[in-house]
């Protein structure tokens, strides 16, 4: 898949010893969007950059990485007027994929033994030169004056176009943008979509003496060649589901999405009462505890069936996921009329078919009229989404996609 490629290896754009490292961790050679921002986001000067790239293509440590090697580990930790000075934040927009992000950058850590790394919690803050925090959080840290953003070096915005658009995240982007007051301060953007308006507050924060460099993808590059993406069309979905899930002959995790809380519920209780044991992951209401509980069983592959809304569609990291349902198909929200939403349905879709895996996609549509959806991604992507024939169809497809995973990941392990 040439879009993941990259000619170079590690030792050209990162430290020895720390390209040794990344290889024993198992990641072989950088990808495409690695080899491009990182080498970029080190040089002088420092330039705002705004990176897009393909679900599942390396975007975390192509910000992770650079960002890292932009702290001075013989600064001490000192004290603001308002508070302790991180020299690095990374801006995440729910707390699961803070505390993804935290463990990989841990993953480093022989790399870059003398830096501190946390989760940004107000409740429970600890001082260190990279802090990880969700908008939320950091407007509160803000507040409370209980950090000083004036000495920050990098600042980097996973799931961009989302926080972007989202008045807690914007606020908080702003906040850091205005503590930061002088073109060494770098800001980076990382997603797999931007809507044009995002673009265009990104070009607001930058100084005027600094450089923005764009590392943007056309929609038809967007789609992972890996991905293969069906519809089926159901009277009633839910049973369907249920009949579906029986008849798999393939052993893979699933995530399921839906639309709304209520829905996602009722498909939940539908396959207990039929002695599945699915999970459900939900937004604000559920506890903090327990959203970290089922997520962490999940990322350790003791939950095989994930309910969830759009709260795990973007950037949660797990190739174990072969198998992507789309209970409701994703709408623009306040839309007059119903209008799928093609950046959602991207994010959703690529939680499987991760980094070069095979994945696939069933969309459940439950009107003819809905067909349209289907339509507009095909168009939009300029990809081909199949009707699913039977049930005999997609056992076969999903056990090639695992034995295609299995034989990739058996020669990477001997390779390295």
């Amino acid at each position: 898949m040439a879009y993941l490629k990259s000619k170079k290896q590690w030792s050209d754009i990162v430290p020895e010893d720390l390209a040794k490292l990344l290889v024993q961790q198992g990641y072989r050679a950088p990808s495409r969007i690695q080899s491009l921002t990182i080498p970029t986001i080190k040089a002088k000067p420092h330039a705002v950059v705004i990176a897009q790239s393909q679900n599942g293509t390396g975007k975390t440590l192509a910000f992770l990485l650079p960002t890292l090697l932009r702290i001075d580990k013989n600064e001490p930790l000192t004290e603001g007027k308002n508070g302790f000075c991180p020299q690095a934040l990374v801006l995440i927009h729910v707390k699961e994929l803070c505390t993804q992000t935290y463990l990989i950058a841990k993953k480093f850590e022989p790399a870059f033994p003398d830096i501190t790394i946390s989760v940004g919690d107000p409740r429970n803050l600890t001082k260190s030169h990279l802090l990880i925090c969700t908008p939320g959080n950091l407007l509160t840290l803000i507040n409370k004056r209980m950090i000083d953003l004036s000495k920050l070096k990098i600042f980097a915005v996973d799931e961009a176009d989302y926080v972007l658009t989202n008045d807690v995240g914007n606020k908080a982007i702003l906040a850091v943008g205005k503590a930061m007051t002088n073109k060494e301060q770098q800001v980076l953007f990382f997603s797999a979509t931007y809507a044009e308006k995002s673009i265009d507050t990104i070009k607001l924060i930058k100084k005027p003496d600094q450089d923005v460099l764009e590392f943007l993808l056309p929609p038809e590059k967007l789609t992972l060649e890996g991905l293969l993406q069906l519809y089926t069309l159901q009277k009633n979905k839910i049973e369907y589901i249920e009949t579906l899930l029986s008849s798999l002959e393939v052993e893979t995790q699933t995530v399921i999405f839906a639309n709304t809380r209520s829905y996602a519920l009722k498909l939940l209780e539908y396959l207990v009462s039929k002695e599945h044991k699915p999970a459900l992951l939900m937004g604000g209401d559920m506890p903090p505890e327990e959203r970290d509980a089922i997520f962490t069983k999940f990322k350790k592959g003791e939950i095989q069936i994930l309910i969830t809304t759009n709260v795990l569609a973007r950037g949660v990291d797990n190739r174990s996921v072969g198998f992507v349902i789309n209970l409701d198909m994703p709408l623009v929200y306040g839309a007059r009329n119903d209008e799928v939403d093609v950046d959602m349905y991207l994010h959703r879709i690529g939680r499987t078919g991760r980094f070069a895996d095979v994945g696939v996609a069933l969309n459940l549509l439950s009107r003819p009229e809905e067909k349209a959806y289907i339509e507009k991604l095909e168009a939009h992507y300029k990809t081909k989404i199949e009707e699913l024939k039977d049930m005999k169809q997609l056992n076969k497809l999903l056990a090639e996609a695992k034995e295609i995973n299995n034989l990739k990941r058996k020669e990477n392990a001997e390779s390295v």
